[in-house]
């Protein structure tokens, strides 16, 4: 089955593949949706959050986590352990 991600969804995705489960800050999110670019429109915030919460869970303003899946799915853990690393907070 192929999945139809958008840009900014397939970039959050590698964002938190890369990030090896540790909560990822949204101007982090930011730079990997709009790289070489300093000043962003405030409406690109909510383009970037809407993609996000496709992959992560927010645990605090400005902070996401993977969801339990997604973490699952980069592991291949499919037990609670992976329910308490997608569950780590900062």
């Amino acid at each position: 089955m192929r999945r139809c991600f958008g840009r900014h969804q397939r970039n959050i995705r590698r964002l938190f593949i890369l990030s090896d489960g540790e909560p990822i800050r949204t101007s982090a999110m930011m730079a990997a949706c709009y790289p070489g670019r300093d000043k962003l429109e405030h409406w690109r915030w909510g383009d970037v959050a809407r993609a996000a919460h496709k992959f992560g869970v927010n645990i605090k303003p400005g902070w996401w986590a993977p969801q339990r899946e997604l973490w699952q799915q980069i592991t291949g853990n499919y037990s609670d352990a992976a329910d308490q690393k997608s569950a780590k907070e900062v």
